[in-house]
């Protein structure tokens, strides 16, 4: 949760406590490189292709924002998508220092 909400307030480029889409596709696009796990989220369809899906499914209030308690919610399902995996393919996803 430290880390999700560290993430947020580093995505968060103009402070006003929410995710826009802009922000929100700038974190996915760094987060891709260094989480595989990020692409649990997009379905194959890559990060950009994943953003109207995300804003659907984790945009509880619908205003085209992700809050802090949204954002953590798309990052718990990254992590539990992962973590259903075996061990092996756990490592096998986890990038190399």
């Amino acid at each position: 949760m430290d880390d999700a909400l560290e993430l947020f307030r580093r995505a968060d480029r103009d402070g006003n406590g929410v995710l826009d889409g802009g922000e929100l596709m700038t974190l996915l696009h760094e987060m891709e490189k260094k989480y595989p796990q990020i692409r649990t989220l997009t379905g194959g369809a890559g990060v950009d292709g994943a953003l109207p899906r995300l804003m659907e499914k984790f945009d509880a209030d619908k205003n085209g924002t992700f809050c802090i308690k949204e954002f953590t919610e798309v990052m718990a399902k990254a992590d539990s998508r992962l973590s259903s995996h075996p061990a092996t393919a756990q490592v096998a996803n986890h990038p190399k220092p």
